[in-house]
């Protein structure tokens, strides 16, 4: 039985009657009497009205779900890069630089990761106070969870000098300008089996399995060959959800008035819920994640040339270009770039017994000063 009742009244030293129940903390008091006869009052109807039996719930353990979360896109690259890098130089020989990049085609991505979601209750859970529920999402690896082809056409432009090989008889200087293409396709996959990056700092690199490339001759003085490596980066972001207990409770709060959560796979998220039936629903719904994602690569470049007096070859690869980034929105409603697949919303029912409370009684000396009892 559950009473408002006061102190006033209590002193060290008097016989008081504690009527409540039994927690793992202790003894939960409802009611606080003295056993001194001339203080002693009988229970009111009013009192007995404001009484009510206090019901406890034992959750049978976490509950948690693993909903997969996927997608494909094909996201657009068109950029030029100017590089003006040198590759090699024999002064008044030969001359070879990397002048410049350019990119055009598309990235066909595809991905599906299993996540973990789970909700905690306290146990027991009391349908007379407002209590914290545990709220966790984490990404979990999987093959292939990542995955993505490229398509791509790569114009490797060149400046070359050499000391001879024009004119009619190959005795003039020659200044060229040749370009490989370099069509990428199929074979320059890239893939990952790790969990989706959930953490604000963290990346995760998706590396290439191949750097396919071409090569060309120039009037049999100079042979070049040019091989591209490319490789996404993504940058680690919180998945977002709506988190609300909608049925099974008397109330519910959450830390913001929409109850929207950011879960990085580490840090354990909270509701308060008071319960009032033997089931409560926590629905997670409003899925949003949309890292920032980086494409990029490099070149692999050799040279290889006879011109009679000197011979030689030597190879470099280009600086690493980054020559797409952007957010892709790769959980939640549908992009320009991605159409997302796997659930809109996940209940997660919490299992219970519910039961009264066991009531208790305990006689008890008073100790402690009025203000310090509870």
């Amino acid at each position: 039985m559950r009473r408002a009742t006061s102190l006033a009244g209590l002193h060290p030293g008097m016989t008081v009657f504690l009527g409540g129940d039994v927690t793992p903390d202790g003894l939960r008091a409802h009611v606080v009497l003295s056993l001194v006869v001339a203080q002693s009052h009988p229970l009111t109807r009013a009192m007995w009205q404001r009484a009510r039996v206090t019901h406890v719930l034992h959750p049978d353990a976490d509950v948690s779900t693993n909903p997969t979360f996927g997608g494909s896109g094909v996201p657009e690259l068109n950029e030029t890069y100017t590089l003006n890098q040198t590759l090699f130089d024999i002064p008044k020989l030969l001359s070879i630089a990397l002048s410049s990049l350019t990119f055009q085609g598309k990235a066909d991505a595809s991905y599906s990761w299993p996540f973990s979601v789970t909700a905690s209750p306290p146990n027991p859970f009391y349908d007379t106070d407002s209590q914290t529920v545990g709220l966790q999402m984490d990404s979990q690896a999987q093959a292939a969870a990542f995955a993505a082809n490229l398509t791509l056409s790569i114009a490797v432009n060149f400046s070359i000098y050499t000391v001879i090989g024009c004119g009619t008889a190959y005795l003039q200087s020659c200044n060229l300008t040749p370009s490989l293409n370099i069509g990428v396709a199929g074979g320059n996959a890239s893939s990952t089996d790790a969990p989706a990056p959930l953490q604000s700092g963290a990346s995760l690199a998706v590396n290439q399995t191949g750097c396919p490339g071409v090569s060309i001759s120039l009037a049999g003085i100079v042979t070049l060959a040019a091989g591209w490596c490319t490789a996404y980066t993504i940058h680690g972001t919180p998945i977002y959800a709506t988190v609300a207990a909608t049925s099974g409770v008397s109330s519910s709060t959450t830390p913001n008035p929409f109850g929207f959560y950011a879960f990085d796979g580490m840090t354990l998220r909270s509701m308060t819920a008071t319960p009032n039936a033997s089931q409560v629903d926590v629905k997670f719904s409003n899925f949003s994640w949309a890292p920032t994602v980086d494409v990029g690569g490099f070149a692999q470049l050799t040279a290889s040339y006879n011109i009679g007096v000197a011979s030689g070859s030597t190879g470099v690869n280009s600086p690493t270009i980054t020559y797409y980034s952007q957010p892709w929105q790769m959980i939640g409603s549908s992009s320009s770039m991605f159409t997302p697949t796997g659930p809109s919303a996940l209940d997660l029912f919490l299992p219970s017994t519910l039961e009264p409370a066991s009531p208790s009684c305990s006689t008890s000396t008073v100790k402690a000063r009025r203000s310090a009892d509870r």
